[in-house]
């Protein structure tokens, strides 16, 4: 008695119904309406389970969301429920009376609270999907509604992460978002989903190193997809539409800021700015704005009016630009009046050879070679040059020397071909134009005569795995050159302020620097001078700023990162054996013809036609579902999506736990022998289901998938998945099952003849069996047996039945 009472007395009045079929809304009703605070715990976005995808119960032949729907609104407005879609039960403790249950709380990325299911989201959503409501017989949008009665009524975007490209791209850009708005021709959309994040859309889908690809799951397969040339196609064929310039962004906060510097850095952290409503003003040291994109890039690869455009844009915001004028202290613009000061002065120092020589005429660097050419001081080269490096700019000063005049180029590199840090494609276009690739090898000193470079001693190197190569003894040999480039990295030669480059430098959080006001890079890391790596930097940099003059802290407590998709190299491998992942070639580039590059600036990479576009933008695999490409979010005027949804558990005291999980049915594509997912026109119980019913992918029509056409004969194969020898038990409804089926089918098609094969007859509840006679008055045919296989007619694509009937010896085709 006292354990009885104790017990009592530690009740907790509340249940826990897990599952939301009918079984689970109709417990969690009769619990409720009991007094009873109830927690309706469902795995699905909605409640309904598989009734809801019914068109007729048996044995009335009622409708079966009739039936349902009143319970679902019942249930939905019952003050004594709260229902928990998407969501799992995932642990319990405790005793009867009292239990602790942990349940997790799956990202909907739809708030249920604001969405008015107004369907405006699915409308723009670029990404489709097998739906699984309706058993895969037609698509859905990656941001959907289960079906229209659900409860809640509300959206849900099916997500399974970040895309590995998203995650990669240090900007963060949507390359999956853009790529799924390619695939649907909406080129203008994929533009603004771009520039979102990346202001220098056209310089990037140009010169970017695209880390990106080197994470697509694609290239398990075969190769990455071709993103970067992707996001060059949208630009350039939207641009070709003269596209109109952005409006100036309304001034709504008095504060001023300086940016000293207008390569990617400065220009993106003023776009930024700009639009949060601040004036910004950005000064260039330079006659002419860009930075290392402007003068530290050739034109053949970078046209001078593609980055201009870009610029242009920036400027059309509300930027202004100040050209010719150096900062030398920045503590003066603070004095003038500025708020904030952003130092974007790009990364300085480059590295020199530091061998015997370099001091002589005819050694130059490759960032001033590639400057004075893009500010217009064409010099001659020699006609023999060296150019030791192995990055980018190391073959873009090797190919400028050519279209200079040089008659000889060699790259000279200390590691082998496959680790040169270039692009694999425009090595291999430079080496078309004549440049000579001498790997593993190393500058040992410059010759020279009269004060000018005569040749170039080297020596070949030798490296084990990663370790800096050296020099090996007695293989000494000499080029004959007359110009030596250095190419050792993607620096600045060019310091204007007063003051050491190390002067100012920034958190590498939140870029403040010991002066109040004063934003700085963080100094040479690795991947400052990537275009992509500035620009992102420039976002971290508004950012901080915006918090710094609203009085907010620099550092924030960083948000909850969603999961990243990313696949395994055997994961692939089996969907390429399932036949969901096709391998496709990547498809090629255009280039420009070989005998029209050296002697002019022309662009080599002619880009993609919008065939070639749509055909490349066909291989991603869609890897997240939801692309993240921010259109639902536009479209929504209630502000209910949110992307930085994340699971989260939580913990329910209950008294009580009723578990209605439901059934899960039987994977036929487990049974090869009957050819489901081969033979189009053999579907399951419940695709079948969702062909009569009026809200189903055909309207209620009855439709073979192969051709649209109505079927005449329809064979109906009992038991499979049970009574087996893996499953000895039999389902007990599947005859009644069938038996409706058959009936709904002569519903549709009056003519049809439907044949019913079962191992024996299952009518055990209350008139059951008046429906099954019911059945055979109506003209369904019933045969005791087991069918063991299917074949298709190739040519009609009708599904060839052989069966034994239980009377006869001989087999008979149906």
């Amino acid at each position: 008695m006292t354990m009885s009472k104790e017990r009592t007395d530690k009740a907790i009045g509340a249940a826990m119904v897990v599952g939301g079929g009918i079984a689970g809304v109709q417990a969690a009703l009769d619990l409720a309406n009991s007094g009873i605070k109830v927690y309706l715990v469902e795995k699905g976005p909605a409640i309904g389970g598989h009734m809801a995808q019914l068109d007729k119960t048996f044995p009335t032949n009622d409708c079966a969301i009739c039936i349902l729907s009143p319970k679902l609104v019942e249930a939905g407005r019952h003050l004594n429920i709260e229902i928990i879609t998407n969501a799992e039960l995932v642990g319990l403790e405790g005793e009867a009376g009292d239990f602790t249950a942990t349940v997790l709380r799956k990202a909907r990325y739809v708030d249920i609270e604001k969405c008015t299911s107004c369907n405006e989201c699915t409308a723009v959503c670029p990404v489709e999907v097998p739906d699984e409501f309706n058993e895969g017989l037609q698509t859905r949008k990656a941001i959907y509604r289960p079906y229209p009665q659900a409860v809640p009524n509300a959206f849900v975007i099916q997500k399974k992460g970040r895309a590995p490209c998203t995650d990669a791209c240090p900007a963060g850009v949507s390359a999956q978002g853009y790529i799924a708005l390619i695939q649907q021709r909406r080129y203008a959309d994929a533009l603004r989903l771009i520039r979102e994040r990346i202001p220098f859309a056209s310089v990037c889908g140009r010169t970017c190193h695209h880390p990106c690809e080197g994470h697509c799951n694609r290239r398990y397969v075969d190769e990455p997809v071709a993103i970067q040339a992707l996001k060059r196609f949208v630009t350039d064929y939207v641009y070709l539409g003269h596209l109109p310039p952005p409006e100036p962004v309304p001034r709504t906060r008095a504060e001023r800021i300086a940016i000293v510097g207008s390569g990617p850095a400065g220009l993106t952290a003023a776009q930024d700015l700009v639009k949060m409503g601040y004036g910004v003003t950005v000064f260039e040291a330079l006659p002419v704005a860009g930075g290392m994109m402007r003068v530290g890039i050739p034109e053949h690869r970078l046209p001078k009016d593609v980055l201009r455009r870009d610029i242009a844009d920036i400027l059309a915001l509300g930027v202004e630009l100040k050209l010719n004028t150096p900062i030398r202290d920045p503590l003066k613009l603070l004095e003038e009046g500025y708020s904030a000061v952003y130092l974007a002065i790009g990364v300085y120092g480059e590295p020199h050879l530091n061998i015997e020589g370099e001091d002589l005429e005819g050694v130059v660097s490759a960032i001033a070679l590639l400057r004075d050419v893009n500010l217009g001081k064409m010099e001659r080269m020699g006609e023999r040059v060296a150019v030791v490096g192995g990055g980018i700019t190391a073959v873009d000063a090797a190919t400028t020397a050519l279209r200079l005049g040089a008659k000889e180029v060699s790259l000279i590199y200390r590691r082998g071909r496959g680790e040169i840090p270039a692009y694999g494609w425009e090595l291999a276009e430079a080496e078309n134009e004549g440049v000579r690739l001498i790997e593993w090898a190393m500058p040992l000193r410059i010759l020279g005569d009269n004060g000018r470079v005569t040749g170039l001693e080297c020596a070949e190197t030798r490296a084990r795995g990663r370790e800096v190569p050296k020099p090996v003894p007695g293989t000494e040999f000499i080029l004959e050159v007359d110009t030596v480039i250095r190419a050792l990295g993607q620096s600045s030669d060019l310091w204007h302020m007063d003051c050491p480059p190390d002067a100012y430098l920034g958190d590498p959080e939140t870029l403040a620097t010991h002066v109040p006001g004063i934003f700085a890079g963080p100094g040479r890391v690795p991947g400052a001078g990537f275009i992509i790596n500035a620009i992102a930097v420039g976002h971290q940099a508004a950012t901080s700023i915006d918090r710094y003059l609203r009085g907010e802290p620099l550092k924030q407590p960083p948000k909850p990162k969603p999961p990243v998709v990313k696949w395994t190299r055997e994961e692939v491998q089996e969907k390429v054996e399932r036949g969901e992942i096709v391998p496709t070639p990547r498809v090629p580039r255009s280039l420009l013809p070989l005998e029209e590059r050296v002697e002019r600036f022309l662009e080599v990479d002619m880009g993609y036609t919008e065939s070639m576009a749509l055909a490349e933008a066909a291989r991603c695999l869609n890897c997240g579902v939801c692309s993240e490409c921010d259109e639902c979010a536009i479209a929504c005027q209630r502000g209910a999506i949110n992307y930085d949804d994340v699971d989260r558990l939580e913990e329910l005291k209950v008294g009580a736990v009723i578990l209605a999980p439901g059934y899960k049915p039987y994977d036929a594509r487990l049974a090869e022998e009957y050819g489901f997912g081969r033979y189009p026109n053999v579907v399951t119980s419940l695709q079948f289901e969702r062909l009569v019913c009026a809200s189903g992918p055909t309207g209620g029509h009855v439709l073979r998938p192969s051709d649209q056409k109505e079927p005449k004969r329809i064979a109906f194969l009992q038991c499979i998945g049970s009574r087996d020898q893996e499953h000895d038990y039999c389902s007990s409804v599947c005859c009644m099952y069938a038996t409706k089926e058959a009936m709904l089918a002569l519903e549709h098609i009056p003519d049809v003849q439907c044949h019913i094969f079962q191992m024996d007859m299952r009518a055990f509840s209350k008139g059951f069996d008046a429906y099954f006679e019911r059945g055979k008055e109506r003209g369904i045919r019933y045969t005791r047996c087991r069918v063991s296989s299917l074949k298709e007619d190739p040519k009609t694509r009708d599904i060839i039945v052989r069966y034994q009937p239980e009377d006869s010896q001989g087999s008979t085709l149906l």
